[in-house]
């Protein structure tokens, strides 16, 4: 139908002349990647939250490659009695084939092409399926019908759009990201801000923090981080932020000031630099609101970590501690704290210690969770951020029964995943983060 509507525009495209046949071939091709990229493009958005507009240019060379590895696939299939020519073909067929994937990856690493729409929910995924329908019966029909189609549409969209900006988080929201052994949370205040603490691990093979947590922030349309917390500069907490604060926009960043002599530290300096980002080491008992909720920095003071920045019981226990309040409800974070920083905790701080949520310190590491830290916390949920099967087998089982002992309900992410908190500010609770949502 579209082709139509082009050939009745552009009579060119019907004559039997060179250029006629060229651009024929190219109008065809390029309708048959708009069509291909049209109707998978509710799926792609609800499994990858974005799309790519390079995939459109790639099909142009994508499609006909497709159609000659299909080709011989078939010609291997009947020769494959005999083995000289079934692997004559076969050879030739990996050839198109590693054209092929070439194609991909050349047109899916530029950035600017990728357009990121975030997670889909019912409404928005019934629109995508639509949008096709809608195509096909505006090139279907003519005059007011088409402008009646057009102006529908447009409305239905536009009125959807005025919706969602109207439609604000009311509640304060944290993702514990299943990053395997490491660290990495995500805080979603109700006035709009989003702090990232931590970022897990980088390695030779894997990026936590291109691999998941880009990918996440997409997912929850996050392209600006109001302030970035590093709670120590071990690799499994802040290798993945270094790819983070490269992507993504960061207002500030607090850390706990330690200096760390490695690669890794060397570059997060180095992108603080170049971003222009402003680094500060909070004071203890310095506080900050964020709308309505407020946070006040506890640890490390200058007996654990000094104004040479040098560690003085080791960078575990020099971590970034923080207390998050929401109206009545408290989120404890203490990045690797093992005893000797839990027990000064506990005797500066005693019962201000008081959280519903904690986030356990050092894996749930048998080092930390001392019984008077855990006594002053009487956390009601417990949340251990560890990697399945890990070689310094976290969590200990004494630390585990510790919890179990005080009556806290203990969430770990290499038994459940992603682990999401929600609190209104009386209650806080764990949110089926897989649940499908209509709005």
């Amino acid at each position: 139908i579209i082709f139509t509507e082009f050939t009745q525009k552009f009579p060119v495209l019907l004559t039997e002349t060179k250029l006629g046949k060229s651009l024929n071939w190219i109008v065809q091709l390029g309708l048959a990647s708009f069509t291909a990229s049209l109707g998978t493009l509710p799926q792609i958005l609800f499994y990858f939250a974005k799309f790519p507009l390079g995939g459109f240019f790639a099909n142009f060379f994508a499609i006909p490659l497709s159609g000659i590895v299909l080709y011989l696939a078939f010609v291997i299939l009947l020769f494959s009695p005999v083995p000289f020519l079934a692997q004559l073909y076969s050879n030739a067929c990996e050839i198109f084939v590693w054209l092929l994937l070439e194609v991909a990856h050349f047109f899916g690493k530029f950035d600017f092409t990728i357009v990121r729409f975030g997670r889909l929910n019912g409404f928005e995924l019934l629109l995508g399926f639509a949008l096709p329908l809608v195509v096909y019966f505006f090139f279907k029909t003519k005059g007011k019908m088409r402008l009646t189609i057009f102006l529908s549409t447009f409305l239905v969209f536009s009125s959807y759009g005025i919706f969602r900006s109207f439609k604000s988080q009311k509640n304060f929201k944290v993702t514990f990201i299943d990053i395997g052994q490491g660290d990495a949370s995500l805080w979603q205040f109700p006035n709009g801000e989003t702090w990232l603490c931590d970022a897990g691990n980088k390695t030779p093979d894997f990026d936590c923090g291109e691999k998941i947590i880009l990918p996440l922030l997409s997912y929850y349309k996050i392209d600006t981080l109001d302030a970035v917390l590093v709670s120590h500069p071990h690799a499994d907490h802040f290798g993945g932020m270094l790819k983070i604060l490269e992507k993504i926009p960061a207002k500030k960043i607090y850390d706990s000031g330690q200096f760390y002599e490695s690669e890794f530290y060397e570059n997060y300096l180095k992108i603080i630099e170049q971003k222009k980002i402003p680094r500060k080491r909070p004071l203890v008992n310095e506080k900050m609101s964020v709308g309505e909720s407020e946070i006040v920095f506890l640890h490390p003071d200058n007996n654990f970590v000094t104004e040479n920045q040098a560690s003085n019981f080791g960078l575990n226990n020099g971590s970034l501690v923080c207390k998050v309040s929401f109206g009545e409800i408290d989120f404890l974070f203490v990045g690797d704290c093992e005893k000797e920083a839990d027990n000064v905790l506990a005797e500066n701080f005693g019962k201000k210690l008081e959280a519903e949520v904690l986030k356990v310190g050092h894996h749930g590491s048998i080092t930390s969770s001392s019984p008077k830290f855990v006594l002053n916390v009487k956390p009601k949920f417990a949340i251990i951020q560890v990697g399945k099967f890990n070689k310094f087998n976290h969590p200990s089982d004494l630390v585990l029964n510790r919890y179990k002992v005080f009556g806290t309900e203990v969430f770990r992410n290499d038994l459940e995943g992603a682990i999401v908190l929600e609190s209104d500010g009386k209650n806080v609770w764990k949110s089926d983060w897989k649940k499908f949502s209509w709005f």
